[in-house]
């Protein structure tokens, strides 16, 4: 259960990040990249899931970083996946 809080958290942290810089118009994000901005919140939250769980996982995931904020952000997720799962 804690890692399904974590991915929570992770997926909510990914979807801010793309989330407020389509806002504020700073450039390309997965948000505004992959058109999210029509869609749901629900499938938008579920999207951002399925890239958490892809980082934990080691899968390949459709949704990949377009700015350099989201590249550190999937750097980050990726090193602590790695350094969670290699002990």
């Amino acid at each position: 259960i804690i890692l399904v809080i974590v991915n929570h958290f992770v997926a909510c942290g990914w979807y801010a990040i793309g989330t407020v810089q389509a806002m504020e118009n700073k450039g390309l994000t997965w948000v505004n990249s992959k058109d999210m901005e029509d869609r749901s919140l629900v499938y938008r939250y579920a999207t951002s899931l399925h890239w958490s769980l892809g980082q934990f996982a080691g899968a390949s995931v459709e949704t990949v970083p377009e700015s350099p904020y989201e590249r550190v952000y999937a750097v980050l997720v990726s090193l602590a996946a790695m350094i969670t799962f290699s002990s």
